[in-house]
């Protein structure tokens, strides 16, 4: 791989179209196709294969510089964090709750392998074909963190923080990327809450639904009783629409805005992680500084090599990350412009056609009245 990050063809067209809950394990069905030769292979993959395939991918030489997806969140499996989330969603209410939305978890996992398809120095990589092409999983070996990687990584961000990169470009790159790392964080977690309050309001609809429906039984007067029991459907029917309206705008928030800052802060993960590597091969280098300088005669030459090999090293770094992070703000740039243009297109429709019913509903219910 040579340092070049320009845009290029894909090599693959990925679909992850379908996941299915297979005891406590989601089964995710992938639809490649290879363009060169049109070949598709439809496959199956859980999450520790993605896991695996990630590590793979960080492992294969010469990849410092690059700026890796993140990998997606987990999907839930166990009945109890389910009905936890789903709690939390819609408040204690009984009995109505938001169901798997396994299309949410597609969409996401189908943007990841997509993101290392489209990506000019993994695209080509075996590691991909053979996650892609082959039908069997990949063995693989469980990647183990303990409380000791926590540690050492707290420990070496924190030593890091105090140095100074000598690439004004880079450093201020730094600066940037651990302040949107905050903002992201906090703009997701506002999300969520925007879109479990939106869940909240769709679950109140439909309990006044269920309310109404049963109102035309207080009525014992037939005359009376018949005119309740339309005007109670009419209003049951509106309070239906405005409950389904509700949870599909937190749906398509979900999937549009949501997804997009769970990425990106994810990216803002990975940036961090990219620019920490660099932090250490300055670090190195400015410890080999040091010792060429105090070496004695005899190893000097030693030292010297030692000290070229770091500096060429860290040359190639910024050779690779300066046109990674450029390409990196580009694609930013287009996904939010695509998922707020999904958004917005989303509610424009819903408006009119919520305007539309609900004008019909208040007509009618007038005339009921009169």
């Amino acid at each position: 791989m040579n340092g070049s990050v320009s845009e290029f063809s894909p090599l693959y067209s990925i679909k992850v179209p379908v996941a299915t809950k297979n005891g406590e394990v989601i089964e995710f069905r992938i639809e490649t196709t290879r363009k060169s030769d049109e070949e598709t292979m439809i496959i199956t993959r859980v999450f520790e294969d993605f896991a695996w395939f990630l590590h793979c991918l960080q492992s294969q030489d010469n990849v410092i510089g690059v700026l890796f997806p993140p990998l997606p969140l987990r999907p839930l499996t166990s009945v109890s964090a389910a009905e936890k989330l789903a709690k939390k969603q819609v408040n204690s209410s009984p009995g109505v709750l938001v169901g798997d939305d396994f299309m949410s978890v597609c969409q996401v996992y189908e943007e990841f392998l997509r993101l290392c398809a489209n990506h000019p120095r993994l695209g080509h990589s075996p590691v991909l074909e053979k996650f892609l092409m082959e039908r069997e999983a990949p063995a693989r070996i469980r990647v183990r963190k303990n409380i000791f990687d926590s540690f050492k990584k707290t420990y070496d961000d924190k030593r890091t923080s105090i140095f100074k990169d000598v690439n004004e470009d880079l450093q201020q790159a730094r600066v940037n990327n651990e302040e949107n790392l905050k903002l992201l964080k906090s703009a997701n977690s506002s999300h969520q809450k925007i879109v479990n309050s939106t869940h909240r309001v769709s679950a109140a609809y439909a309990e006044i639904n269920a309310a109404l429906k049963q109102l035309s039984t207080l009525s014992t007067n037939s005359r009376d009783q018949a005119k309740n029991t339309e005007w109670c459907e009419k209003a049951a029917e509106s309070c239906e629409y405005a409950s389904k309206l509700h949870n599909t705008s937190a749906l398509v928030s979900k999937r549009s805005v949501g997804a997009t800052l769970q990425l990106y802060e994810g990216f803002a993960h990975s940036q961090h992680e990219m620019l920490q590597k660099r932090i250490y091969k300055a670090m190195d280098l400015e410890n080999a500084k040091r010792t060429f300088e105090k070496a004695k005669p005899h190893k000097k030459q030693q030292a010297e090599d030692e000290m070229k090999r770091m500096e060429s090293e860290l040359k190639e770094m910024t050779s690779v990350t300066l046109p990674e992070l450029a390409r990196h703000n580009r694609q930013r740039v287009r996904a939010w412009q695509s998922s707020l243009l999904k958004v917005s297109e989303s509610e424009i429709k819903s408006s009119r056609n919520a305007l539309s019913e609900f004008t019909e509903a208040h007509q009618k219910m007038e005339n009921f009245t009169n």
